[in-house]
């Protein structure tokens, strides 16, 4: 079991104990327990107090529903959604009026509870709640004690609207506020991305300058030795020791400098995800799902998608793991022998002819980069090769796989002759991207079915 995973489990159990606590009203271990699941990371306690537990119900409901007054107290005061919806539609108002949970009730209308999400409401076209106009006559049909139903009947539900109107006036302040810090962060990311990309590519020049010059002394040294100059042999060796310390030196501050960049670049792209509220994927799936999704289509999720090739974003590197004891072929963008234009071939021909999959490892680079190099290779192998690969999967008609085939291949692979292929085996092929890059553009992945391995 990962690290990462063992930390979801953690925190799993300890929102469920956080639910009892809250349940009892114990405030002292609720206020501990949020603190650890918190973890000392540097995050809004709100997202954390609005955790749901495994019936889809927040901290707040649960105090609800306990008649924990100093709980409620707490949650509120810290940002919770008083109008949190959990299992079967309930608000925290709700499971209060179910279990007659008489002291946190006035807690909860003073604070917002809306009484019209006792009653079912429609909603439009983007699930959003459509209040009809407020009958207090709706009360009467509720199902609760008579001494409840009077408490809510006796409140000024236009205190609810006042109460809502503000709330969402402090909101929209607070998103403004909040798009224009995200904006001067953005900045300071780009501008400090900029300029570690500035000294790697003064770095990068630095050491190529390194390389020629050590070539030149190297030149240099066996003209001499040639020409029989034995006496200047030993100050051209030692510049040459000077020269090739030197392209260490340069080599290793490149490596340096490339990982801050690569860094930076991660981090801005970190907060561009969450600025624009995270990635869209097609689909997000455990690792144990993955052959059955990508490779099978169970369900026919990616042919319903009218997309035909799946891409894997695969942060934790687990997925490629996985797939890698399994059957199918891999190639990888960064492995020379498998991007020769001759290999690339053989490779593909192979999986076609025995129906197996084929999955391209696009390591960790942005994916525009990723797929660019990938359609040079393929390019400069056969010229639609990326576009019936990749983009259309048409590869498998005999009219666009038999242009791979040469006199040449056939004459060194028997199995790959012509007439060896047949549909039973070549509509069983497929073909797969998968990427570590942990923040893809979703530009890029609009042409693929994009599925997220979680770890």
């Amino acid at each position: 079991m990962s690290d990462e995973v063992r930390k979801k489990l953690l925190r799993k159990k300890k929102i469920e104990q956080g639910m009892e606590l809250a349940f009892e009203d114990n405030l002292s271990g609720f206020t501990k327990l949020i603190e650890d699941v918190r973890d000392g990371v540097d995050v809004p306690i709100d997202p954390v107090l609005n955790a749901t537990g495994s019936r889809m119900d927040s901290f707040l409901g649960e105090a609800a529903c306990g008649n924990a007054v100093e709980v409620v107290k707490y949650c509120l005061q810290k940002g919770a959604d008083i109008n949190w919806v959990g299992q079967h539609n309930r608000t925290p108002l709700q499971r209060a009026l179910h279990n007659s949970a008489e002291d946190v009730i006035p807690v909860l209308l003073e604070n917002g509870a809306d009484m019209r999400l006792l009653f079912p409401q429609e909603r439009d076209e983007e699930g959003n709640v459509v209040f009809r106009a407020w009958d207090p006559e709706d009360l009467n049909g509720l199902d609760c004690e008579s001494h409840i139903a009077e408490l809510l009947k006796k409140w000024d539900f236009s205190k609810t609207l006042t109460i809502l109107e503000q709330r969402a006036g402090n909101k929209a302040a607070a998103d403004v506020a909040k798009s224009a810090e995200n904006e001067h962060v953005a900045a300071e990311f780009k501008s400090s991305s900029e300029t570690l990309k500035q000294e790697y590519e003064k770095a990068v020049a630095i050491y190529k300058a390194a390389v020629q010059l050590r070539e030149e002394r190297i030149k240099d040294y066996d003209r001499a030795k040639c020409e029989g100059r034995l006496h200047v042999l030993d100050v051209a060796e030692g510049l040459i020791k000077e020269s090739e310390a030197k392209v260490e030196e340069t080599k290793t501050k490149v490596s340096v400098l490339e990982q801050k960049y690569k860094a930076s670049e991660a981090k801005m792209r970190q907060h561009q995800v969450a600025m624009q509220g995270g990635i869209k994927y097609d689909t997000e799936i455990t690792i144990g799902q993955l052959e059955d999704v990508i490779f099978a289509d169970v369900g026919a999720q990616i042919i319903n998608a009218k997309k035909v090739v799946p891409l894997v974003i695969d942060p934790s590197g687990n997925g490629l793991t996985f797939l890698t004891y399994r059957n199918c072929l891999l190639i990888d963008i960064a492995n020379s022998h498998h991007m020769h234009p001759k290999q690339l071939r053989l490779n593909i021909l192979g999986c076609l002819r025995f129906g197996k999959p084929l999955l391209i490892n696009l390591r960790d680079k942005p994916l525009d980069v990723a797929l660019a190099t990938l359609k040079e290779k393929c390019e400069g192998s056969l010229v639609n090769l990326f576009q019936w690969l990749v983009l259309d999967k048409t590869i498998k008609e005999p009219s666009k796989y038999e242009q791979l085939i040469s006199e040449e291949v056939e004459a060194e692979n028997n199995e790959l002759n012509r007439r060896r292929f047949t549909p039973t085996f070549t509509e069983r092929f497929v073909v797969a991207l998968i990427s570590q890059q942990p923040y893809p553009e979703e530009k890029d992945m609009g042409n693929f079915y994009s599925v997220f391995v979680s770890a």
